[in-house]
């Protein structure tokens, strides 16, 4: 992202070339953001239940060693999972005014 600044008004140019307002971008970044981090708990959830269901698995076959494994992983994904989750829960802080009346 770089700066226009052959325009009277602040704009913003993204990577490849489209340009923004400052509340523009504003609102593209926290929709972005937003996607990325529910992607990322998506994927983290996904892995607890993987774990879970190798841990099953490890168990039912008697390897204790494999299943102590598998759930001190599962344990750290979920941990990381709330995390996540806190983020995409916490929102965003109002930006609604500023001292150039934007975001």
């Amino acid at each position: 992202m770089s700066e226009d600044e052959a325009t009277e008004n602040p704009s913003y140019l993204c990577h490849i070339g489209h340009a923004f307002s400052i509340s523009e971008m504003h609102v593209q970044q926290m929709h972005l953001v937003d996607r990325t981090l529910s992607a990322a708990w998506r994927a983290l959830n996904e892995r607890a239940e993987f774990c879970r269901c190798v841990m099953r698995d490890a168990e039912a076959n008697g390897d204790r060693a494999a299943v102590a494994r598998w759930t001190e992983l599962q344990h750290e994904v979920k941990l990381k999972a709330e995390v996540m989750r806190g983020l995409i829960q916490r929102g965003w802080a109002d930006l609604s005014t500023d001292s150039e009346g934007e975001p």
